[in-house]
């Protein structure tokens, strides 16, 4: 018999890693990743900003930029926020279930010679989190980078009003 199908026997009994399981499969169908990207890309398409390339844009387009922006900044930050405490908690259950396994299964962990091996067996026996929790962070990035890109906009759309109301002021010296 393999190691890792020793060590694979081992653990459908333990406790721990049953409720490990349990955690990443009520974590797979509680986070709908592909729904989260969808509905960030559709709200990163759907910005005003987006449409003013290319028109003459006015004080009030905009201010309608702005403050859609500052919509749809707010609600990506809320879809991270929702990623991130599943990322952390996925984290913290992978460490506490590799921590306790690799005490509990030393001994067939010890026909692994390498740390790496060691490692290795170990990602294959948790995959289905790894998997999960790499899902999750490159869900996050993705939105990081959304976001970053809105407060780059911003920025600009503020020196942009500034320059119409200078302009304005220009125009009509009475206010």
């Amino acid at each position: 018999m393999s190691v890792l199908l020793q060590l694979k026997n081992l653990l459908t009994d333990d406790e721990v890693y049953r409720k490990y399981s349990d955690i990443t499969r009520v974590m797979e169908k509680r986070v709908d990743v592909n729904q989260i990207l969808t509905e960030a890309k559709l709200l990163h398409a759907q910005r005003s900003a987006r449409s003013l390339v290319g028109t003459r844009p006015t004080n009030e387009k905009l201010y309608e930029a702005v403050a859609k922006d500052l919509a749809v900044r707010g609600r990506l930050v809320e879809l991270r926020m929702t990623l991130n405490v599943e990322i952390d908690n996925l984290s913290t259950t992978l460490s506490t279930v590799t921590a306790h396994t690799m005490l509990k299964c030393d001994d067939v962990l010890s026909a692994y010679k390498t740390v790496d091996a060691r490692k290795t067996a170990m990602r294959k026996v948790t995959r289905r989190g790894s998997e999960l929790l790499e899902k999750l962070k490159s869900a996050d990035d993705q939105l990081s980078t959304i976001v970053k890109d809105i407060d780059q906009a911003s920025f600009s759309l503020s020196h942009m009003v500034t320059l119409f109301k200078i302009l304005h002021e220009r125009r009509d010296p009475t206010g």
